[in-house]
């Protein structure tokens, strides 16, 4: 009966136990699933194993890796399995439904990407008339006042970006074409050709006419050799009497980098001369976003127009990082000169390209523009094979033949049997059919494996699926959208202005803002609708760096359950630069803060692996980029990338072309990853709690993008308050006002509303919110809008709020141009400040039981810590987030803040945690003092790994690194060698309160034991661990496993003369000459003693 009585007893307990929550230390220490890392797990060209899937998947699951996005891909990876497995074949379909079962098992989430490949919705079964598509035209002139009977040349067919600009891997099966409209626009009388003034072309070299160069002809190309000895080529147009040109375009096959948001090159210069022996420079022409390029230059009158080329260079960091050399020659389709106003920079207003600064071209005004009472739609009058018959009214009519033929954007890089067209983005049915053929494969491959398990989520990664200008309901969408007919407007979109230029830029505006919704709601908006009713998860990525379409990062972001940004792991390494990268991560922050979404994914250090950098990445030197993230607001990484490993032969192995990072099993430091693992975890699973508190709100206005804007200057705000991004969308419809606060439904609140100066052009829809939220109290600062930019707008009701917000003497509307006059105007507290906050970065969650701060030192020193929190009433802990530690630091509060006291080493991440409440307004911690420092000098003996070219066993009197060695098996070895190793505590070492083992400098990680006690795995500097508890009198045994890189084996399998090499990798990395990097335990080892003062 007793024994009954105690096993119901111990029941209950068990039971009430298992109910309590686990507190929030305990998940820190232990975090849970949703707040560990996933990798993207790539399958190479069909390389595919079981024995691999079992291997990767268990190895994730063993160093705490939570799930993963899994990717079909090409690239070109040589085959190194005995068969391939061609996407969706049935050894594919096994392998996959195993890598499933087990993922299962282990409690794994499981994604798929939208598309083999990665980017961005394509395969092989999108038809050409589902795919995506461009406007195409071709133009005719003739003479009015009769009636006329003409065949009008059909508009070019060839997919590609731009007009005839090919595309490349499109076959006939590819094509499509459909009319879309024609249109008859009478030209002013100064719209003349060049042929009719009387042009006759020059050059520097090579052989021009004029009929070639006009003929819009962009594959039409004749070569202009470069000029050594002067440094440039020309070609220019002489007239027999002065001439005044307004416009040029030019076609050079040279444009700007569209994912690099740097100024445009400028290579190209006008120069004019009235007597062919002096010129002088008119202005210069920038690259454009394609390599036609329309500009307008100030109206100017001679004789001679030249257009100067300067000599080919090599224009991208990618080319100069694979030996490109500069061109020869110049190859010239296009150069003609406009006496009449077009649109500045046309092709890329018209949605041809997007980048991030073309609304700092304008176009000049000028009165001599066709009105729109001269634009006639002649679609009736042209038969189905583009005959015209019409009574034309007199004057000199352009004829306009519209049409859409395809962009050729197809899934990449994806293997060639799951290579196909892009599906249209634009066009609602299209992608709803994509998906329904998409996803019902895997249902069938799966037998119904989708959602709460098996395929849990879906993944549209970073978009670089190219632009498009056109889909079937354009024009009814465009209506319902702007409230007008775009058609008359069509040939504005060729460059030529209708009505003002105003008027022009307006319709502008409008067409790419259209093009921008129909992609955010056909695509995205849609693809979370429909993966929601199948039950799966999105992440959604968009621009990731520059302004690579038309639709807003946050307006795509938003409908997707976790938003997702990027990160590369170096600085410019062969991607995005860092600022480029924390503007990426703050838009997706902003995203979730603003839409209430708990979680901000992102996809981790990329990096391109040319220039001596594949391989050497490790812990240590990914921290301050996981950091630098979570400053911006991420709280989920996933790793890029994790390839699949098909096999165990080839190591380090295969990997995404040039890209990594290479986190994967055959990884030199594989298995002592978990540390690392943990220590994101940790750090995620604080930032997932509660909400994020942000005093600004930074409206960054219309047609444009975070990542366009902001690439490489960040709005200047300080750095002791944080902030978030508006979009139009989330300041029309979320945010309110009460007690002066700006909040969100899902409670996110801030104290400012800021105007970027991008905001200068505002719709009536943002600025009607505007004016509400003022009315009700709301602070704003920064830029005061001078423009409506929609045709469609109201320019007496958008002057009238102007005056009424900014000139009406309102105290909430602060005449400031900077967010630190504008929080100092409101006396706003900084909510983290301390005295030296240039390296400094902080994220503060609130929650109902906490106020947690994270904090991170991002220099490359040591400090100490004297911070102020805008908080009191709870008693600060330090949390640290490598170990799980907490640790008590010394405090006083004063004037409703708190003053902190705490040491950071370099590249250290911390939290801050606000629990306890409390009446103590101090306290002091005893602090420790060193009080004792031994060296240990003794010889160490070192055992490198069993494998091929190892060296064995070797003995080393003093610690260096295995680059200095004149033994080759000891100088490439790669892998992990143990050092052993035995000390005697000196008397110094009495009565201390702490000793720490201080290995100096490692490449790169170590393991420590002492007398047989794992004391724990050191991945970054400091590499200090606590023996304390483990030493002890008398002799002491010291091992080190040290664990270093792959590059410098990969070196050494290069050397000359070597017959057995011991790795393999896809790409080709490294010569014999190559640097090598510094391996090995360095020193200098001592051990350190801790007193309490």
């Amino acid at each position: 009966m007793k024994r009954f009585s105690l096993f119901c007893l111990l029941l209950v307990l068990g039971v009430t136990m298992q109910a309590q929550p686990l507190s929030l230390h305990q998940m820190f220490v232990s975090p849970p699933l949703s707040a560990r890392p996933c990798v993207w797990w790539h399958w190479m060209n069909g390389n595919v194993t079981k024995d691999g899937i079992r291997k990767d998947l268990l190895w994730m699951n063993n160093v705490g890796i939570a799930g993963l996005h899994h990717f079909d891909a090409g690239m070109k990876t040589p085959q190194i399995v005995d068969k391939r497995l061609i996407y969706m074949d049935d050894g594919w379909k096994e392998a996959f439904r195993y890598s499933l079962h087990l993922l299962d098992s282990l409690q794994m989430e499981t994604g798929i990407t939208s598309a083999p490949g990665w980017s961005n919705t394509g395969g092989p079964w999108v038809k050409p008339a589902n795919a995506m598509k461009k406007l195409v035209w071709r133009e005719l002139t003739v003479e009015g006042g009769k009636r006329i009977n003409v065949q009008l040349p059909a508009p070019y067919q060839m997919p590609g970006r731009y007009q005839n600009l090919p595309t490349g891997g499109v076959t006939e099966a590819d094509k499509y074409y459909c009319d879309i409209a024609v249109l008859g626009v009478r030209l002013t009388p100064s719209d003349r050709t060049l042929q009719q003034i009387g042009a006759v072309v020059e050059s520097s070299g090579g052989h021009f006419t004029v009929s070639q160069l006009t003929d819009g002809d962009l594959t039409n190309a004749s070569t202009l050799p470069r000029d050594n000895e002067h440094g440039y080529a020309w070609i220019q147009y002489r007239f027999a009497k002065p001439q005044t040109i307004k416009s040029i375009r030019v076609s050079d096959g040279r444009a700007r980098h569209n994912w690099y948001c740097a100024p445009a090159p400028i290579l190209k210069h006008v120069e004019v001369s009235n007597d062919g022996e002096h010129f002088r420079r008119v202005c210069d022409i920038p690259h454009g976003g394609i390599v036609c390029q329309t500009v307008t230059i100030p109206p100017t009158t001679a004789k001679i127009f030249r257009i100067v080329f300067d000599n080919p260079i090599v224009e991208t960091f990618n080319a100069v990082m694979r030996g490109a050399k500069p061109a020869n020659e110049i190859k010239v389709a296009e150069l003609v000169l406009y006496p009449v106003m077009k649109i500045n920079h046309s092709e890329e207003k018209a949605g041809y390209a997007s980048p991030h600064d073309m609304m700092c071209y304008t176009t000049p005004e000028d009165t001599d523009i066709t009105p729109m009472s001269d634009v006639i739609e002649l679609t009736e009058r042209v038969t189905p094979d583009g005959r015209l018959t019409w009574n034309a009214p007199a004057g000199t009519w352009r004829i306009y033949r519209f049409g859409c033929s395809l962009t050729g954007k197809k899934n990449h890089p994806a293997p060639p049997e799951a290579t196909g067209l892009e599906v249209d983005k634009l066009d609602s049915a299209a992608v709803s059919d994509y998906l329904a053929t998409y996803l019902k494969m895997y249902h069938k491959i799966t037998k119904g494996n989708m959602g709460v398990r098996g395929i849990r989520s879906f993944l549209i990664d970073s978009y670089e699926a190219g632009w498009e200008t056109w889909t079937e309901r354009m024009p009814d969408e465009f209506k319902k959208r702007c409230g007008y007919s775009l058609i008359k407007w069509l040939p504005v979109l060729t460059g030529q202005p209708i009505g003002s230029v105003r008027q022009s830029e307006q319709f502008l505006w409008d067409w790419r803002k259209t093009i921008g919704e129909l992609i955010a709601d056909n695509l995205y908006q849609q693809t979370a609708r429909i993966l929601k009713q199948w039950g799966m998860k999105t992440y959604f990525e968009s621009h990731e760096n520059g302004r690579i379409y038309l639709a807003d990062g946050m307006e795509v972001k938003k409908w997707a359950d976790i938003p997702m940004a990027a990160i590369w792991a170096r600085d410019s390494a062969g991607g995005a630069n860092h600022i480029m990268s924390e503007c990426d991560i703050r838009e997706t922050a902003s995203t979730a803060h603003l839409y209430g979404k708990d979680i901000v994914a992102c996809e981790s250090f990329t990096v391109d692996g040319l220039n001596n950098r594949a391989y050497s990445f490790f812990p240590g030197n990914l921290k301050p980029v996981a950091d630098l993230a979570m400053a911006c607001g991420v709280n989920k990484f996933f790793l890029h990338d994790s390839s699949h490993q098909p096999v165990d032969d080839k190591r380090p192995g295969l990997g995404l072309a040039q890209y990594g990072h290479w986190f994967n099993r055959h990884e030199t430091w594989a298995g002592q990853a978990k540390p690392w693992i943990d220590y994101l975890s940790r750090s995620s699973y604080l930032l997932q709690r509660g909400c994020n508190v942000a005093d600004v709100l930074y409206y960054y206005g219309e047609d444009n993008c975070i990542t366009g804007l902001f690439s490489w200057h960040l709005p200047d705000i300080p750095q002791c308050y944080a902030f978030d991004y508006i979009n139009a969308d989330a300041l029309a419809h979320l945010v309110s006002c009460h007690d002066n606060r700006l909040q969100t439904p899902c409670g996110a609140r801030y104290r400012l509303l800021f105007l970027d100066k991008n905001a200068a052009r505002m719709s009536l829809p943002v600025l009607r919110k505007i004016a509400e939220l003022v009315k009700q109290g709301a602070f704003i600062g920064g830029q005061e809008p001078v423009e409506e930019p929609s045709l469609n707008g109201d320019k007496e009701e958008f002057n009238r709020l102007i005056h009424d917000i900014w000139h009406t003497n309102r105290p909430n509307v602060l005449a400031v141009l900077k967010v630190e006059d504008a929080l100092k105007a409101m006396a706003v507290r900084p909510d983290f400040i301390c005295d030296d906050m240039s390296d400094m970065r902080f994220v503060h969650r609130t929650l109902p039981e906490a106020e947690i701060y994270w904090v991170s030192n991002m220099c490359p020193q040591a400090r100490i810590v004297n911070a102020t929190f805008r908080i009191t009433g709870r008693q600060p802990q330090l949390w640290h987030p490598e170990t799980g530690r907490i640790e008590k630091v010394s405090y006083r509060m004063e004037k409703e803040q708190t003053i902190v006291r705490f040491h950071m080493t370099e590249h250290d991440a911390v939290f801050i945690v606000f629990a306890e409440p409390t009446s103590l307004t101090h306290s002091d911690v005893p602090q420790e003092e060193l009080i004792s420092v031994q060296s240990i000098e003794t010889p160490w003996k070192v055992t490198f790994g069993k494998q091929i070219n190892s060296p064995g066993e070797r003995r080393f009197d003093k610690l260096y690194s295995y680059t200095e060695s004149t033994d080759d098996a000891v100088k490439y070895f790669s892998g992990t060698a143990v050092y052993t190793t035995q000390f005697q505590l000196s008397k110094g070492m009495k009565r201390v309160s702490k000793i720490l083992l201080d290995l100096g400098k490692v490449a790169n990680i170590a393991e420590v034991s002492i007398n047989g006690v794992p004391m724990g795995t050191l991945w970054k500097y400091p590499y200090l661990a606590d023996i304390t508890q483990a030493v002890h009198k008398g002799v002491n045994s010291l091992e080190v496993k040290v664990t270093n890189l792959w590059v410098n084996r990969l070196i050494g399998d290069m050397q000359p003369g070597v017959k057995t090499k011991s790795t393999y990798t896809s790409y080709p990395f490294y010569k014999a000459n190559s640097p090598l990097q510094p391996s090995g335990l360095l020193g200098p080892v001592a051990i350190r003693a801790y007193r309490l003062k």
